[in-house]
């Protein structure tokens, strides 16, 4: 609420204007009032009003003086005086001063004053803004500090002490903290405006931190802003939020919407839902890496392991032990890197972890990606001639198969003639180009119809076919089956 000082000699003026509207409905709140301007200025110094309402003609102090001192003073309230008629010179000079306007006693009415203050309002918003953006710039190494310091990743939360970080400059707004898990979508200002989740968003400042696939949102705010629930049938993504009235509270609050979302991500749930502060311990959980190096060694003595059943494991006392949803994530990222490295395939890219929505898709992503490193390592050792060009193409092909390869592309790959190429190729490895690289896309589509739950027509995308009948005819010729029925068959 913005705070107002009433400032008028006469009682009965000063109980007409504070009674004639209702000033919470507006964002007002009366904190304080004064009979001359002595008075009020020990009031301006104390109390810090957003809004002074003034009397122009006063004993000990006018409003003209009051104005000039206030200003003298540091104080940026905005003013607006009350005036007779008779009182035009002193509201000149009030203007001049920087009075934001004045009300003929007379002429003083609901309506009148309704517009007024909420001329006002736009004005202190406005005010408020321009004041605390250049803090709201320094926010972000605060909020970076926060948000590793949630995953332990430097010291403790407790230890952090907002008292000396930009926080302090909001000390005296209210704050909402939203967390959205989007994933992958683009996540913006536009995007959160579309949620319509805030009763009164021109009165808040916005800063959005993005990390892993979620955006949390702090909502700072004059005022308590009240959130809106169930604006619509279906919501896009899952939601949760905690309204806190001291910003101190900020850490304990973060903590608290993060954990919430986590639910959205074992269970997804679209739609807002509202967060406790509550101090529950973090997870003890220990990734049992003992079993995942057992893997990696298999893997390296090209002995079969069974990789698949141990990810699915693990991933199901992540969700037993409620791991948060951004450990999950560092530890697929980790994965992945490890495979990677032992099958000597490039990464798949934090990215594309980080922006998963659900610990199920983040799951299935994993095995996708393990599988395609095995595969292009198991045809590279497979595929080996005595020509270290074609073993280059052979290369090539297997990290690139899912692409648009061409005869072209292969021959300037290799520098050589095209037709020169495309001979030995088939004098080496027994078959054409062409032939050779629809046989890999359609082994590495048998392993996704076995081993995922894709669709067909992602899988048939992912092998390298943009059109579904051609990646339909070509399975069909390689394996007598459509890729549905070879999934049925082999599950």
């Amino acid at each position: 609420m913005w705070k107002v000082l009433l400032v008028e000699d006469e009682v009965f003026v000063r109980a007409s204007v504070r009674q004639i509207i209702n000033w919470e409905e507006l964002g007002f709140t009366i904190i304080g009032e004064a009979g001359n301007g002595l008075e009020a200025l020990d009031l301006i110094k104390n109390c810090q009003p957003d809004l002074i309402i003034c009397d122009i003609i006063m004993p000990l102090k006018n409003g003209v003086e009051l104005l000039k001192e206030a200003r003298e003073a540091g104080s940026e309230a905005r003013f607006v005086m009350l005036s007779c008629m008779n009182d035009f010179e002193y509201v000149q000079q009030a203007m001049q001063y920087g009075a934001s306007n004045y009300v003929l006693k007379l002429s003083m009415s609901v309506k009148v004053m309704k517009e007024l203050l909420q001329k006002v309002d736009l004005e202190l918003q406005q005010h408020q803004k321009q004041k605390l953006l250049p803090v709201s710039q320094e926010l972000w190494d605060t909020y970076n500090t926060i948000w590793k310091s949630l995953f332990n990743q430097t010291e403790e939360p407790g230890y952090l002490d907002l008292a000396a970080t930009p926080v302090r400059e909001f000390k005296s707004q209210y704050l909402t903290i939203f967390s959205v898990l989007h994933g992958a979508s683009n996540f913006n200002q536009l995007s959160f405006e579309n949620l319509n989740l805030l009763e009164n968003p021109g009165r808040a400042i916005l800063h959005f931190f993005t990390n892993s696939g979620q955006t949390t949102i702090f909502c700072w705010s004059p005022v308590p802003q009240k959130v809106l629930t169930g604006q619509f049938p279906t919501y896009p993504y899952p939601v949760a939020f905690i309204g806190l009235d001291d910003p101190a509270n900020l850490i304990e609050g973060w903590l608290a919407v993060i954990k919430k979302i986590d639910n959205s991500w074992y269970h997804y749930t679209p739609g807002p839902a509202r967060a406790e502060r509550h101090n529950t311990p973090a997870s003890s959980f220990q990734i049992p890496w003992d079993r995942i190096h057992g893997v990696l060694q298999d893997l390296d003595q090209d002995n079969t392991a069974d990789y698949q059943a141990i990810i699915e494991e693990i991933w199901d006392t992540l969700q037993k032990n409620h791991l948060t949803m951004f450990l999950v994530k560092e530890t697929a990222i980790q994965l992945d890197s490890l495979f990677s490295h032992i099958n000597q395939s490039r990464p798949c890219g934090a990215e594309h972890y980080r922006n998963c929505q659900t610990h199920q898709e983040l799951k299935e992503l994993l095995i996708e990606n393990i599988t395609d490193y095995i595969n292009k390592r198991n045809w590279e050792h497979k595929q080996i001639t005595d020509h270290p060009e074609i073993n280059k193409v052979i290369s090539y092909i297997s990290q690139t198969y899912n692409k648009e390869v061409t005869l072209g592309t292969l021959a300037n790959y290799v520098g050589m003639d095209a037709n020169y190429l495309s001979n030995l190729f088939k004098k080496k490895t027994g078959e054409n180009i062409i032939h050779y690289i629809h046989r890999i896309r359609i082994e590495h589509a048998k392993n996704y119809l076995v081993r995922t739950g894709l669709p067909v027509n992602e899988i048939g995308e992912k092998v390298g076919f943009m059109n579904d009948n051609y990646f339909i005819k070509i399975f069909k010729r390689f394996t007598d089956l459509t890729p549905s029925h070879y999934r049925r068959a082999k599950r």
